[in-house]
């Protein structure tokens, strides 16, 4: 198993959000409630006990961001490769297609 699925697993099992920590450090997952809707303060929103799959998913998340936003950095660096062997074959049919490709792959930055 990768590790980009290894991260995904623990994202899986962990309890959906949203989640908030309150003014002593604790984190919760709170059930989602639309208080327009409902007359009720937020104090009163029952709070979803973490289990070990949010533990194990808090107690990685560091370790698995850093990994992310370095594969985030190699890709951004391989792509500016990318459009630099464009920038040589400017002038072909080839330079359109790499640079569709690499528009397509950057996505929304």
């Amino acid at each position: 198993m990768t590790r980009i699925e290894d991260i995904q697993n623990r994202l899986s099992a962990a309890t959906p959000g949203p989640w908030e920590v309150d003014e002593l450090g604790d984190v919760a997952a709170v059930p989602e409630f639309d208080l327009h809707r409902f007359d009720i303060m937020p104090e009163t929103i029952a709070r979803t006990e973490l289990r070990k799959e949010d533990g194990a998913f808090i107690a990685a998340a560091p370790a698995d961001v850093a990994f992310l936003l370095a594969e985030l950095r190699k890709a951004r660096e391989a792509l500016a490769r990318v459009e630099e062997i464009a920038d040589l074959y400017r002038f072909t049919i080839m330079s359109r297609d790499i640079r569709a490709a690499v528009a397509a792959a950057k996505g929304s930055q």
